[in-house]
Protein backbone atom coordinates (compact mmCIF):
# COMPACT_ATOMS: atom_id res chain seq x y z
CA UNK A 1 0.00 0.00 0.00
CA UNK A 2 2.78 2.40 0.76
CA UNK A 3 6.17 3.05 -0.66
CA UNK A 4 9.05 5.13 0.65
CA UNK A 5 10.06 8.12 -1.42
CA UNK A 6 13.18 10.21 -0.93
CA UNK A 7 12.71 13.63 0.58
CA UNK A 8 11.75 15.18 3.85
CA UNK A 9 8.23 14.76 5.11
CA UNK A 10 7.75 16.59 8.38
CA UNK A 11 10.81 15.88 10.50
CA UNK A 12 11.66 12.51 8.96
CA UNK A 13 14.08 11.65 6.23
CA UNK A 14 11.57 9.45 4.36
CA UNK A 15 8.04 10.37 3.46
CA UNK A 16 5.17 7.88 3.20
CA UNK A 17 2.99 8.17 0.14
CA UNK A 18 0.18 5.98 -1.07
CA UNK A 19 0.53 4.31 -4.44
CA UNK A 20 -2.30 6.51 -5.65
CA UNK A 21 -0.26 9.62 -4.96
CA UNK A 22 2.74 8.19 -6.79
CA UNK A 23 0.84 6.77 -9.75
CA UNK A 24 -1.13 8.15 -12.66
CA UNK A 25 -4.81 8.96 -12.69
CA UNK A 26 -7.33 6.91 -14.63
CA UNK A 27 -10.68 8.66 -14.32
CA UNK A 28 -11.42 8.88 -10.60
CA UNK A 29 -9.06 6.04 -9.71
CA UNK A 30 -5.30 6.19 -9.30
CA UNK A 31 -3.05 3.39 -10.45
CA UNK A 32 0.36 2.90 -8.83
CA UNK A 33 3.25 2.45 -11.18
CA UNK A 34 3.90 -1.27 -11.52
CA UNK A 35 1.77 -2.08 -8.46
CA UNK A 36 -1.93 -1.71 -9.36
CA UNK A 37 -2.57 -3.25 -12.73
CA UNK A 38 -6.31 -2.93 -12.76
CA UNK A 39 -9.22 -1.14 -11.12
CA UNK A 40 -9.96 -3.95 -8.66
CA UNK A 41 -6.44 -3.82 -7.27
CA UNK A 42 -6.71 -0.05 -7.02
CA UNK A 43 -9.94 -0.22 -5.03
CA UNK A 44 -8.48 -2.73 -2.58
CA UNK A 45 -5.64 -0.41 -1.63
CA UNK A 46 -7.64 2.78 -1.83
CA UNK A 47 -9.93 2.21 1.15
CA UNK A 48 -7.31 2.18 3.95
CA UNK A 49 -5.75 5.35 2.53
CA UNK A 50 -9.07 7.16 2.75
CA UNK A 51 -9.39 6.14 6.39
CA UNK A 52 -6.02 7.43 7.56
CA UNK A 53 -5.65 10.44 5.29
CA UNK A 54 -3.01 11.24 2.72
CA UNK A 55 0.52 12.17 3.66
CA UNK A 56 1.98 15.58 2.84
CA UNK A 57 4.93 15.17 0.51
CA UNK A 58 7.52 17.88 0.92
CA UNK A 59 9.54 19.43 -1.83
CA UNK A 60 13.34 19.27 -1.56
CA UNK A 61 14.58 22.07 0.67
CA UNK A 62 15.90 25.03 -1.29
CA UNK A 63 19.50 25.69 -0.27
CA UNK A 64 20.17 28.29 -2.96
CA UNK A 65 19.62 31.24 -0.59
CA UNK A 66 22.52 30.36 1.69
CA UNK A 67 22.72 30.83 5.46
CA UNK A 68 22.22 34.60 5.38
CA UNK A 69 19.26 34.31 3.02
CA UNK A 70 17.63 31.66 5.19
CA UNK A 71 18.08 33.84 8.28
CA UNK A 72 16.56 36.87 6.56
CA UNK A 73 13.66 34.76 5.33
CA UNK A 74 13.03 33.48 8.85
CA UNK A 75 13.05 37.03 10.22
CA UNK A 76 10.62 38.23 7.56
CA UNK A 77 8.29 35.33 8.27
CA UNK A 78 8.29 36.07 12.00
CA UNK A 79 7.64 39.83 11.91
CA UNK A 80 3.86 39.60 11.65
CA UNK A 81 3.42 36.60 14.00
CA UNK A 82 5.52 38.31 16.69
CA UNK A 83 3.56 41.55 16.19
CA UNK A 84 0.28 39.67 16.67
CA UNK A 85 1.60 37.91 19.77
CA UNK A 86 2.86 41.13 21.39
CA UNK A 87 -0.37 42.95 20.51
CA UNK A 88 -2.46 40.21 22.14
CA UNK A 89 -0.25 40.25 25.25
CA UNK A 90 -0.49 44.03 25.47
CA UNK A 91 -4.26 43.83 25.07
CA UNK A 92 -4.49 41.27 27.86
CA UNK A 93 -2.48 43.58 30.13
CA UNK A 94 -4.34 46.77 29.19
CA UNK A 95 -7.79 45.23 29.63
CA UNK A 96 -6.72 43.29 32.70
CA UNK A 97 -8.25 45.95 34.90
CA UNK A 98 -11.72 45.35 33.44
CA UNK A 99 -13.67 42.82 35.50
CA UNK A 100 -15.60 40.19 33.54
CA UNK A 101 -18.67 40.44 35.75
CA UNK A 102 -20.72 38.38 33.26
CA UNK A 103 -18.74 35.31 34.38
CA UNK A 104 -19.66 35.81 38.01
CA UNK A 105 -17.40 36.13 41.05
CA UNK A 106 -15.02 33.23 40.55
CA UNK A 107 -11.54 34.61 41.11
CA UNK A 108 -9.46 34.86 44.28
CA UNK A 109 -11.13 36.98 46.96
CA UNK A 110 -14.60 36.52 45.51
CA UNK A 111 -13.91 38.93 42.65
CA UNK A 112 -14.78 38.52 38.96
CA UNK A 113 -12.03 37.32 36.65
CA UNK A 114 -10.08 40.05 34.89
CA UNK A 115 -10.80 40.33 31.18
CA UNK A 116 -7.07 40.08 30.55
CA UNK A 117 -6.97 36.63 32.10
CA UNK A 118 -9.75 35.53 29.78
CA UNK A 119 -7.74 36.74 26.77
CA UNK A 120 -4.70 34.56 27.54
CA UNK A 121 -6.02 31.51 25.58
CA UNK A 122 -6.07 33.79 22.51
CA UNK A 123 -2.29 34.07 22.81
CA UNK A 124 -2.01 30.28 22.66
CA UNK A 125 -4.22 30.36 19.56
CA UNK A 126 -1.91 32.82 17.78
CA UNK A 127 1.11 30.60 18.45
CA UNK A 128 -0.81 27.60 17.09
CA UNK A 129 -1.36 29.39 13.77
CA UNK A 130 2.37 29.99 13.45
CA UNK A 131 3.01 26.35 14.35
CA UNK A 132 0.53 25.22 11.71
CA UNK A 133 2.10 27.36 8.99
CA UNK A 134 5.83 27.18 9.72
CA UNK A 135 6.33 24.39 12.26
CA UNK A 136 7.42 24.14 15.87
CA UNK A 137 10.80 25.82 15.38
CA UNK A 138 9.24 29.05 14.20
CA UNK A 139 6.62 28.88 16.95
CA UNK A 140 9.30 28.54 19.64
CA UNK A 141 11.19 31.49 18.15
CA UNK A 142 7.99 33.53 18.01
CA UNK A 143 7.36 32.92 21.72
CA UNK A 144 10.93 33.81 22.75
CA UNK A 145 10.91 36.96 20.59
CA UNK A 146 7.54 37.94 22.03
CA UNK A 147 8.82 37.50 25.58
CA UNK A 148 11.83 39.70 24.80
CA UNK A 149 9.64 42.45 23.34
CA UNK A 150 7.18 42.32 26.26
CA UNK A 151 9.99 42.56 28.83
CA UNK A 152 11.50 45.51 26.95
CA UNK A 153 8.10 47.22 26.81
CA UNK A 154 7.54 46.67 30.53
CA UNK A 155 10.93 48.21 31.33
CA UNK A 156 10.84 51.17 28.96
CA UNK A 157 7.13 51.84 28.45
CA UNK A 158 5.64 50.97 31.82
CA UNK A 159 4.17 54.45 32.29
CA UNK A 160 2.49 54.32 28.89
CA UNK A 161 0.99 50.92 29.69
CA UNK A 162 -0.33 52.28 32.99
CA UNK A 163 -1.88 55.22 31.14
CA UNK A 164 -3.53 52.96 28.58
CA UNK A 165 -4.73 50.63 31.29
CA UNK A 166 -6.21 53.46 33.32
CA UNK A 167 -5.07 51.80 36.54
CA UNK A 168 -1.82 50.73 38.18
CA UNK A 169 -0.19 47.60 36.83
CA UNK A 170 -0.79 44.40 38.82
CA UNK A 171 1.61 43.45 41.58
CA UNK A 172 4.98 42.14 40.41
CA UNK A 173 4.33 38.68 41.81
CA UNK A 174 1.05 38.41 39.93
CA UNK A 175 2.66 39.56 36.68
CA UNK A 176 5.57 37.14 37.04
CA UNK A 177 3.27 34.25 38.02
CA UNK A 178 0.91 34.58 35.08
CA UNK A 179 3.74 35.52 32.72
CA UNK A 180 5.63 32.37 33.69
CA UNK A 181 2.46 30.29 33.47
CA UNK A 182 1.75 31.66 30.01
CA UNK A 183 5.30 30.90 28.86
CA UNK A 184 5.08 27.30 30.09
CA UNK A 185 1.63 26.97 28.53
CA UNK A 186 2.87 28.20 25.15
CA UNK A 187 5.85 25.85 25.08
CA UNK A 188 3.66 22.94 26.17
CA UNK A 189 1.07 23.87 23.54
CA UNK A 190 3.69 23.96 20.79
CA UNK A 191 4.90 20.42 21.57
CA UNK A 192 1.35 19.02 21.76
CA UNK A 193 0.30 20.71 18.52
CA UNK A 194 3.38 19.47 16.67
CA UNK A 195 2.83 15.90 17.84
CA UNK A 196 -0.86 15.77 16.92
CA UNK A 197 -0.93 17.57 13.59
CA UNK A 198 -2.31 15.26 10.94
CA UNK A 199 -5.43 14.07 9.13
CA UNK A 200 -7.86 15.09 11.91
CA UNK A 201 -7.74 18.89 11.63
CA UNK A 202 -9.25 19.58 15.07
CA UNK A 203 -7.03 17.38 17.21
CA UNK A 204 -3.88 19.52 17.20
CA UNK A 205 -5.52 22.89 18.02
CA UNK A 206 -7.97 21.43 20.52
CA UNK A 207 -5.53 19.43 22.60
CA UNK A 208 -2.82 22.12 22.33
CA UNK A 209 -5.25 24.69 23.77
CA UNK A 210 -6.60 22.20 26.31
CA UNK A 211 -3.26 21.14 27.78
CA UNK A 212 -1.81 24.62 27.41
CA UNK A 213 -4.70 26.13 29.36
CA UNK A 214 -4.42 23.51 32.10
CA UNK A 215 -0.67 24.14 32.36
CA UNK A 216 -1.30 27.88 32.57
CA UNK A 217 -3.67 27.48 35.53
CA UNK A 218 -1.51 24.91 37.33
CA UNK A 219 1.58 27.13 37.14
CA UNK A 220 0.13 30.63 37.53
CA UNK A 221 -2.18 30.28 40.53
CA UNK A 222 0.23 28.50 42.91
CA UNK A 223 3.02 30.89 41.89
CA UNK A 224 0.80 33.90 42.53
CA UNK A 225 -0.98 32.92 45.72
CA UNK A 226 0.83 30.05 47.47
CA UNK A 227 1.69 31.09 51.01
CA UNK A 228 -0.50 34.21 50.99
CA UNK A 229 -3.38 32.65 52.89
CA UNK A 230 -5.77 33.35 50.01
CA UNK A 231 -8.24 30.70 48.90
CA UNK A 232 -6.94 30.07 45.39
CA UNK A 233 -7.61 26.37 44.75
CA UNK A 234 -11.27 26.73 43.70
CA UNK A 235 -10.55 29.82 41.55
CA UNK A 236 -7.75 27.87 39.87
CA UNK A 237 -10.13 25.05 38.98
CA UNK A 238 -12.70 27.58 37.76
CA UNK A 239 -10.14 29.30 35.56
CA UNK A 240 -9.05 25.91 34.26
CA UNK A 241 -12.65 25.33 33.21
CA UNK A 242 -12.62 28.68 31.39
CA UNK A 243 -9.52 27.69 29.42
CA UNK A 244 -11.07 24.31 28.54
CA UNK A 245 -14.17 26.08 27.23
CA UNK A 246 -11.93 28.43 25.24
CA UNK A 247 -10.19 25.44 23.61
CA UNK A 248 -13.57 24.40 22.20
CA UNK A 249 -14.69 27.89 21.16
CA UNK A 250 -11.41 28.65 19.37
CA UNK A 251 -11.90 25.67 17.06
CA UNK A 252 -14.35 27.80 15.06
CA UNK A 253 -11.87 30.55 14.04
CA UNK A 254 -9.19 27.91 13.52
CA UNK A 255 -11.43 26.08 11.06
CA UNK A 256 -12.22 29.34 9.23
CA UNK A 257 -8.52 30.22 8.94
CA UNK A 258 -7.32 26.80 7.77
CA UNK A 259 -7.51 27.71 4.10
CA UNK A 260 -5.76 31.06 4.57
CA UNK A 261 -2.96 29.70 6.78
CA UNK A 262 -2.07 26.42 5.14
CA UNK A 263 1.01 24.45 6.25
CA UNK A 264 4.15 24.83 4.18
CA UNK A 265 5.23 21.73 2.27
CA UNK A 266 6.66 19.17 4.66
CA UNK A 267 4.25 19.86 7.52
CA UNK A 268 1.10 17.89 8.17
CA UNK A 269 -2.24 19.39 9.10
CA UNK A 270 -5.57 19.57 7.33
Amino acid sequence: MFQNVPGRCGRRGWGIVSIFESGVRDGRRSVGVGLAANVADAERVRRPIERIGRAHISRPQDRSRGAVGEMLLAIMRLIFPVFLLVTAAAGALIYGGEPAAWLGNGDVGGKPFDTGFLALPLILFIVQLTNRRYGAGYAFTQVLAGVAVVIAAALYAGDDLTLLRGAPLPASRLLLAFGSGLLVAQLFSIVVFDRLRGPQWWQAPFFASLFGGVALALVAYPAAYLGTGADWLVPMMTYMGVTIAASIVLLAPYWLLRGMIAPLPGFGGY
